[in-house]
C-alpha cells in the first residue's frame, strides 16, 4: 500500500476545502536548496549547542523554508513545545507564523532518520497527537495550552493565540535528501551524512 503524505492524510481526514495562499507564496514547496558550507556560515552564530542530533535538520529546514516564507513577513519557529500546565504534550518541529496577522499557514515535522519510512511514521504519529491534544472544532488551540521554545539558558514563550490556525492549515513532513521518494512532502538538499558533518562542524566551533 502506498504511504500517503501527511498533507494528503490531513486534507482527506478533515474533508476541508483548500484555500490557496497565492498572495503568500507563488509555488508552494518549491526546492530552495542550501549546501553544507553555506548552511554552516548561516548557522555558526546560533546559540544552540546542537547536542540534539535533530536540531541541525530543523535549522537547515528553516533556512530553506525562508525562501518560501521570507523573514520580512514570516516568523519560522523551530522546536516549539505545546504545554498544558506543567505537562509537555508534544512538540512541533516547525511553526510558520505571519508576523502581521499572527495566523499560521503551516506547521511541520522534520525527521532526518536513517530509516526514512520510520521517520515518516513518527511524523504522522506526532501529527495525530497534535490534533488530539490541541485542536478542536475550528482548529483553535485549547485555552489552557501554551507554546514555548526551549533555548540555551531557559525558555522562550511563543505567541500563538486561539484562532491562529486556519481551516487550511498545512502540516508538512521534511526529511533529508531522498525523503520524497518514501512520501515526505519536502526534502533537504543535503544527505544525512552531510547534515551530520554540518552538526560536527557546528559543535566544534565552540572549542
Amino acid at each position: 500500500m502506498k504511504t500517503l503524505s501527511i498533507r494528503s492524510r490531513w486534507n482527506s481526514m478533515l474533508a476541508l476545502t483548500l484555500v490557496t495562499f497565492a498572495s503568500v507564496i507563488s509555488t508552494p514547496w518549491t526546492s530552495h536548496a542550501i549546501g553544507l558550507d553555506a548552511a554552516f556560515e548561516k548557522l555558526k552564530h546560533e546559540k544552540d549547542d546542537f547536542v540534539n542530533t535533530g536540531a541541525v535538520c530543523e535549522y537547515v529546514a528553516r533556512l530553506e523554508l525562508q525562501e518560501d516564507y521570507p523573514v520580512n513577513r514570516f516568523e519560522i519557529d523551530i522546536g516549539v513545545s505545546y504545554i498544558a500546565g506543567d505537562q509537555v504534550l508534544g512538540e512541533l518541529d516547525v511553526v510558520i507564523r505571519d508576523r502581521k496577522t499572527g495566523t499560521i499557514p503551516a506547521i511541520g515535522e522534520v525527521k532526518c532518520w536513517k530509516n526514512l519510512k520510520s521517520g515518516l511514521e513518527k511524523a504522522q504519529e506526532q501529527e495525530a497527537r497534535f490534533r488530539e491534544a490541541l485542536l478542536s472544532g475550528g482548529l483553535n488551540p485549547a485555552p489552557a495550552v501554551s507554546f514555548t521554545r526551549f533555548v540555551e539558558g531557559g525558555e522562550l514563550p511563543v505567541s500563538i493565540q486561539a484562532g491562529s490556525f486556519p481551516a487550511s492549515l498545512d502540516h508538512i513532513s521534511i526529511g533529508q535528501n531522498g525523503a520524497k521518494k518514501v512520501g515526505y512532502d519536502r526534502e533537504l538538499e543535503m544527505t544525512l551524512e552531510q547534515l551530520m558533518e554540518l552538526r560536527k562542524r557546528l559543535m566544534g566551533r565552540r572549542h
